[in-house]
Formats: structure tokens, sequence, C-alpha cells
């Protein structure tokens, strides 16, 4: 189907199981399979007006918009979408296809072509926009390595910032200083444990790895804390942590058994999915700890053999009213929703572990 062909409104809405809140089912048209983006991939226009997902309801997996007011869904793309992130700063939706990237506009459709890759270049990861939108960062092969690649917005310039003979992935800029990038690189190439969270500069010149994890902790997946400058990974099964990207200022936020922790962009709340067992989706105050059980995930993140694609990866709208979620409680998966103001409006739920976990 061509681009700008309209769905009408799939929602649906029911009551949570365990916490009774009201949860939204934004997709439903089966037997496509409907998926937000990464958790720390933004997918939502500046003004939370509009999310994008992904759908292959087409035949080809492409990028789709839909109003949050409305229900309405808008096919953007009809060439094939890769990976995907949307701009800090305008309607835009900026999405590999095949050598290029690419940018559309949610509102009118415009699509413009940021730039190509080089002879030898390819990306394997979806691009991350850096604070100021000067660049898109992504994942990248030059020849037989893998490592860290920007393009220049204004012109589609390309620089190899890092390469290495691991896996680096997880690539995800900073939303305040335009040269930071997060990045995880688990794996030598001999399958052996490395130290897991890194920060690179956008020039190439500067790599560290803020925490330094022993043999025996296991870190799953890492994010900004928002606008704040502080990192937040999961310290699995004990809780989530928060680290200034110098390494500074280590701190146990929470006491849980979160696999992705997904921060709002002022960083006083994050959102976390669980992980064997799946406890559901919870809201937590990033200051104090206390947390609120949002919905149950319904997902297969205690299930290690699962596809990612139905894992939930919670996420915040920018202005914080929503958490985005999947979940195949359907058969299929779907993209999700349920409003924090729920959570936030009866603090009775709220609770903190209270509970001090050792280090090795």
């Amino acid at each position: 189907m061509p681009k700008g062909q309209v769905w009408r409104a799939e929602w649906s809405t029911y009551a949570d199981r365990t916490t009774g809140f009201s949860v939204r089912q934004l997709t439903n048209c089966p037997p496509s399979h409907n998926t937000h983006f990464y958790f720390h991939d933004p997918c939502w226009t500046p003004d939370s007006s509009r999310l994008v997902f992904r759908s292959n309801r087409t035949g080809k997996t492409e990028l789709f918009s839909l109003n949050i007011l409305t229900g309405e869904i808008v096919q953007l793309t009809d060439g094939g979408a890769g990976g995907a992130c949307a701009c800090h700063f305008r309607p835009e939706v900026f999405y590999s296809a095949g050598k290029e990237f690419r940018a559309v506009n949610v509102e009118t459709l415009e699509e413009r072509t940021i730039g190509g890759l080089p002879e030898g270049v390819s990306c394997y990861s979806g691009p991350s926009e850096n604070a100021d939108g000067s660049l898109l960062v992504f994942g990248g092969k030059v020849g037989t390595r893998r490592g860290l690649l920007a393009m220049r917005v204004r012109d589609g310039e390309v620089s190899t910032l890092w390469l290495t003979d691991g896996t680096p992935s997880h690539v995800n800029c900073s939303l305040v200083d335009p040269e930071w990038i997060m990045h995880c690189d688990s794996t030598l190439p001999d399958g052996k444990p490395k130290q897991r969270v890194w920060v690179l500069s956008t020039d190439g010149t500067r790599h560290w790895h803020p925490y330094t994890q022993t043999a025996q902790e296991w870190l799953t997946h890492e994010s900004w804390l928002g606008k704040t400058g502080k990192l937040l990974f999961c310290y699995w099964p004990t809780g989530i942590k928060e680290i200034n990207a110098d390494g500074s200022g280590e701190r146990l936020v929470a006491a849980v058994n979160a696999w992705h922790a997904g921060a709002s962009r002022d960083g006083a709340y994050c959102v976390v999915d669980t992980n064997w067992p799946d406890r559901g989706i919870h809201l937590i105050e990033t200051a104090t700890g206390r947390m609120c059980k949002l919905c149950e995930s319904d997902s297969a993140t205690g299930n290690a053999k699962a596809d990612v694609e139905v894992h939930p990866h919670p996420s915040f709208s920018p202005d914080g009213k929503w958490v985005l979620f999947g979940s195949q409680r359907t058969g299929l998966p779907e993209v999700y929703a349920v409003e924090t103001a729920q959570a936030r409006q009866q603090q009775e739920r709220w609770w903190a572990t209270g509970h001090e976990w050792w280090r090795w």
C-alpha cells in the first residue's frame, strides 16, 4: 500500500487484572506484527501528539504514525524501513533504507535523504540523533570490522568514530551533551564477557567505561537518565543504578529485577519491565526509589528463546504522560500504552523496598 494510506483507530482499552489501571491497546491488525521502537530510541513527535511504530501489515516492514488523540494510523514509508528514531526538534523520523539514511515528516509526509553510506560501509543499527541534531550516530561495519560511525545531518558526510573486533550495539546519544554517545560492548571475539557500558566522544578521541563491572555482575541494558546527564543501567537481578558519565556518584535507585529501564525526560521517573520472574511494568520515582506497578506485561521476558520483538521495552512520551510498551497478550506483538497519571494520583499504591544489596 502507498505512503499516506490511512487506517481508522484500532485501539481498545481494558482494566489491568492486577492493578485495575486502564491500559490501551493501540494496534490491532492481524496477522501483522506491530512494534514500537527500542526503549531508548525516541518514537514520539516532540509535542507527544503522535507516536511512530513499525508494522508489516502491508507485506513489508514500514513506519506508521498514530495520533494519540484520535487513534488514526497513517503509513509513512512505502519502500521498507530499517532502524529508526524520532527527531528531538521537529515532527520527523530518521530511518535507514538500504545504504541511505532518510527523514520523513510525520505531519506532511515530506521525505528527504540525509545521505548515503560509502563503498565498503554498512549499518547494522538504526540512527541515534545527538543532542544538537547535527549528527546521526549508528553501529556499522567498515570492511570486516564493526564500530560506531556518524553521518552529518546537514550534508550526509560519514565519519568513522571507533572500530573494534567486538560487537558494539545499543547506540544511544546523550540528550544534553552533543559529544557523548553511550553504547554497550558485551563480548570479546572469543565470547568472554568484558566491560559492558561505554561512553564515546563524537570525535572518537575519548572512550571510557564509567562503571567497572566484576565478573560476578550481570549488567543488562543501559540508557541516559533523561536530561540529567547521568547514566541509568540495570544491575540484574539486584536493581537499577545511576552513575555520572565520569564514573562518579554511583547510586542504587531501586531494588527491582529490572531488565530494561527508561527515564522520563526530566529524569524524575523511570519505568522498568522485569525478568525472571516477570512481575510486570513498574513506575519508579528516581530520587526515592519508591515504585508503583502499572500493569502486567503479558510478555515473554522470562523466556530466553523468545523473539526480542515481544519484550515490553517500556518508555515514556516526551511529556511523561504515557508509558509505551509491547506485548503479545493477544498472541501477536502489538503496541500498548498506559497513562502515568493513574499511578501518580494514587500515592497510597507506592512503596519502597528499603533493601540494600551488596556489590560482589
